[in-house]
């Protein structure tokens, strides 16, 4: 192959990526509905003690089977679960109290 054609394939494949990386940056960022949040005018929910349970539990259970380090995963969703049972997010009696603790 001679230089010539070398560095047009260099410069095809670099128009190639740069084409691709460009479209990637343009389109592929996060939608904005995942970062606005609930509307303002959305009523504050009550928490009562069964569904900060629930809440901790579904938490903990999702630590235990997704964690990277199982052995971290179980450590961790068993602190979840001992302060809730000590009554360290019994404060938590709101969705705001909830998302902002």
């Amino acid at each position: 192959m001679s230089t010539m054609a070398t560095i047009s394939e260099g410069l095809r494949r670099f128009t190639r990526v740069s084409v691709l990386a460009g479209l990637c940056a343009l389109f592929g960022s996060p939608a904005l509905a995942q970062f606005s949040g609930p509307p303002q005018d959305q009523p504050n929910m009550a928490v009562d003690a069964a569904l900060r349970a629930a809440t901790v539990d579904s938490l903990a259970a999702a630590v235990e089977r997704g964690y990277v380090f199982p052995d971290v995963a179980t450590k961790t969703a068993a602190a979840l679960r001992a302060k809730l049972k000590k009554g360290a997010y019994s404060g938590l009696d709101s969705a705001v109290a909830s998302a902002t603790h």
